[in-house]
């Protein structure tokens, strides 16, 4: 087994604390512009963890960092995927960074995802890992 095969493995096993990293990606959700408008890359900030929560939520994983994957959560909820497919579709033909008119849609499931999130995280498993074991394996990885 490769190193990043024996890393990724401890991760999962005794490090990754999954209610933890569920609300870790809630702190995203708090820093937003308000107002009429958002910027395409604000809503991919928010997306994106609020699609790994969802992965964590179903899976007890690690989620992954393509889109494409996390997007397949939303298989049985067409119109809200189709909205964020169209939404990654106008981010590769516009400046990320210029505010756009805020999509109501997205908006309404970052919301309700959100609340069902929460009450969901508290029910989720915790990793109890030791540091020391990780710092070992490093080693052991460096060839020290």
């Amino acid at each position: 087994m490769s190193c990043v095969d024996r890393f990724y493995a401890f991760v999962k096993k005794d490090i990754f604390l999954t209610e933890k990293a569920v609300k870790q990606f809630f702190t995203y959700f708090f820093n937003d512009e308000g107002g009429g408008a958002v910027t395409i890359k604000k809503y991919f900030y928010m997306l994106r963890p609020l699609l790994a929560a969802s992965w964590i939520e179903r899976y007890h994983t690690i989620p992954p960092m393509e889109l494409a994957l996390l997007l397949q959560l939303l298989d049985d909820q067409p119109e809200i995927k189709s909205c964020i497919v169209d939404l990654q579709e106008r981010k590769q033909h516009i400046d990320e960074q210029i505010p756009i008119a805020r999509i109501a849609m997205i908006d309404h499931f970052l919301t309700t995802e959100l609340t069902r999130l929460q009450g969901s995280a508290k029910t989720l498993p915790t990793g109890n890992g030791d540091a020391a074991n990780l710092d070992r394996l490093f080693q052991q990885c460096l060839g020290l």
